[in-house]
């Protein structure tokens, strides 16, 4: 989110500053038109880099993801050390009819560290409802992912529901909802760089 927003608020501040100067009655020159195109490339690139480090790091989470899946089915006690911790579903993307699995965040209460959203394969069927639980393993040099704890009874991933801290944690802490302050300063960015590229072009004339 760090990147994503500059990349693209502030190149559409200045085409909206530099389409802004346009409308304003006076001489016109080419500089305006520059300005917007230049913001416009700034605004493709910014998605360009924003699509490619998103494909990277998902692709990087589903790739450590396959390896704790297949140490799991290859040997089970490589995995029972791990850390087992109580977490509460977050979300669950939408997958293809044919996937062989689905990629659920959670978020796990891991004690005096915290709480933790972790990503987690499941059975393609059937999809868990929204704020259930479930006990997980978590990778201890990983703390990214986690898998299901095989060895953990339906109970025992109801029980993870009722954690006192996850089920203190507000929708936009467990991933349910969005809080939009965290958008203010990058919007206030994007404000800045329209008012400012407007100014300056009107200077400019």
């Amino acid at each position: 989110m760090r990147v994503v927003l500059p990349l693209q608020l502030i190149p559409a501040g200045v085409m909206l500053g530099g389409v802004a100067s346009l409308l304003v009655p006076g001489e016109l020159t080419l500089v305006p038109v520059l300005v917007i195109a230049a913001a416009w490339v700034a605004w493709m690139v910014g998605t360009l880099v924003t699509l490619t480090v998103m494909a990277r790091e998902e692709a990087g989470l589903q790739h450590r993801l396959s390896a704790a899946s297949a140490l799991l089915a290859a040997d089970p006690g490589a995995v029972s050390s791990w850390p087992r911790v109580p977490a509460i579903l977050s979300r669950v993307p939408r997958a293809g009819k044919r996937a062989p699995f689905r990629t659920a965040m959670y978020v796990a209460d891991l004690g005096a560290r915290g709480t933790l959203p972790v990503a987690v394969r499941l059975a393609p069927q059937p999809v868990p409802t929204q704020d259930s639980g479930a006990r997980l393993l978590l990778h201890p040099h990983d703390p990214a992912i986690a898998l299901l704890d095989p060895a953990a009874t339906a109970g025992d991933h109801a029980a993870a529901a009722h954690d006192p801290v996850l089920t203190g944690l507000s929708r936009a802490q467990r991933g349910v909802a969005f809080e939009s302050r965290r958008l203010l300063p990058w919007i206030g960015a994007g404000a800045a760089a329209l008012v400012l590229t407007f100014l300056l072009l009107l200077l400019a004339r």
